[in-house]
């Protein structure tokens, strides 16, 4: 006997006559003792009440208005011994009552008779049964009704299900910049969350409940306006027509599980959902009337089909920006190596005006004037000394203007990323430009080939002033 119920009635000798209601919040099992019998001894009771992992109180009643005895969460040997000493006379009548109070705090919800919780269930709408759960999903993330007599029993929906502990994130995602829901606040919910996935469960009208509740805020994350009042819900979409109304709740059946399907497409993937929701909109709007708003599944082959043609569009716009962009790149490349070829340039025609100097020096001195002591006077030492002076500020100015240069291709680049990023997004752009890397290798490249310049060009002029020194007939 696994339904406590019977268990309860076998105890206290009661048969099957027990009723139980298994509400949200505690279990009720009540009913009249037909028979009094002695019970057993307490340690072999607590052996069952122990398996009720709730709080719980146990009374006995004299026809039904005067409390004889109370216990609460273990029986005790007191408690068997006044129950076994009761004396009735032939017209009284003794009650039981055993409340199981659930626990309000954690995710779980242990249902022990699951006939009374499927009446539960039933007589409750899906909104009704929104309210009675929905700080417990906000607060633990989902609700789980553990049905302790029926281990087999299985349903799975993200926020409410049976037999499924599993945590799921508890961070509620409704998307409210898509979307005017009025009740957005307290129900902040999209259709996936109460999509039922996997089934094998014997009450099916939780998986109704469930169904009416993913096919409203599939409508909730659709609709441009939405709100619940009462048992019904008030809608407004705008697309390539305009449509308001309104629909029960609970006549959200099956019928309209093609929402659910177009929510789950829009949502389960956080790319382009605004651009999701606008072909879906619009391509519904066709679809519709101002007092039926039933999709067949054509309309979500032809919303696909259209989001094909928007994303064929966008390629080719994709195609021309990143072809656009990497043109820039090329330039910005282009000027670095330009930039170097102008420094490389700058050191050569140093070098050649040494070496002009050198050569004019040396054949004036040795070849006209047959002088091969002392090739350099001081008049020309002099001169040398005015080119090594120009030469150093003439490099001073060349390293000045080279990294102005590089600064100023650097903001050339970030321009470029930048002003492609209300088109693009941006992880697309650093994809494009391969996280920098090309850049930053020209750029290290770059820094490097000035510092190799500038060096040779210090050397060159030291070397230089030691030979005029050494040759100069003022030292």
């Amino acid at each position: 006997m696994n339904n406590i119920s019977e268990i309860v009635g076998f105890i206290f000798s009661n048969g099957d006559n027990l009723v139980c209601d298994d509400r949200y919040e505690k279990t009720i099992i009540s009913g009249i003792v037909k028979k009094k019998t002695s019970l057993r001894n307490e340690g072999k009771l607590n052996n069952f009440f122990n398996d009720i992992s709730d709080e719980w109180s146990l009374t006995i009643t004299l026809n039904e208005d005067e409390n004889l005895l109370t216990c609460s969460n273990s029986i005790d040997h007191s408690f068997v011994s006044e129950y076994n000493g009761l004396q009735l006379l032939p017209d009284d009548k003794l009650s039981i009552k055993l409340e199981i109070y659930k626990n309000t705090r954690k995710a779980n919800r242990n249902v022990y008779c699951e006939k009374a919780f499927n009446e539960w269930v039933q007589s409750r709408s899906a909104i009704e049964l929104l309210k009675t759960t929905s700080s417990d999903i906000k607060r633990n993330g989902f609700v789980n009704f553990n049905i302790i007599e029926n281990k087999q029993a299985y349903l799975y929906s993200k926020r409410i299900r049976v037999n499924d502990s599993t945590s799921v994130n508890k961070n509620l995602k409704a998307y409210p910049e898509y979307s005017n829901f009025d009740q957005n606040n307290e129900y902040p919910y999209i259709g996936s969350d109460f999509r039922v996935s996997e089934k094998k469960v014997s009450c099916p009208f939780l998986q109704s409940r469930l169904t009416n509740l993913s096919n409203l805020f599939s409508i909730t994350s659709l609709f441009d306006v939405t709100y619940l009042q009462g048992e019904n819900l008030f809608y407004q979409l705008k697309g390539y027509k305009f449509f308001q109304g309104k629909i029960p709740a609970k006549d959200l059946t099956e019928k309209y599980d093609i929402y659910s399907k177009i929510n789950n497409w829009i949502f389960d993937d956080s790319a382009n959902i605004a651009d999701k929701l606008g072909i879906s909109k619009n391509i519904i709007s066709l679809h519709i009337t101002a007092n039926n708003i039933i999709l067949n599944d054509s309309v979500f082959s032809s919303i696909l089909s259209g989001h094909k043609i928007y994303l064929k569009e966008n390629v080719s716009q994709y195609l021309k920006v990143r072809s656009k962009i990497n043109d820039e790149l090329a330039d910005i490349l282009k000027e670095i190596r330009s930039s170097l070829q102008e420094l490389r340039t700058n050191y050569q025609k140093s070098n050649f005006l040494y070496i002009s100097f050198f050569m004019s020096v040396y054949v004036i001195r040795t070849l006209i004037k047959k002088d091969f002591e002392q090739i350099f006077t001081k008049d020309t030492t002099v001169l040398f000394f005015a080119f090594i002076g120009i030469s150093v500020i003439y490099l001073i100015y060349t390293i000045w203007s080279v990294i102005t240069m590089r600064d100023r291709i650097k903001k050339h680049y970030q321009n470029v990323k930048s002003k492609n990023l209300d088109i693009m997004e941006k992880s697309d752009i650093e994809r494009i430009l391969k996280n920098d890397s090309e850049f930053d290798d020209e750029i290290s490249y770059f820094n490097t080939r000035i510092s190799v310049y500038v060096i040779l060009w210090i050397l060159t002029m030291v070397v230089l002033t030691f030979a005029v020194l050494y040759l100069s007939e003022a030292i």
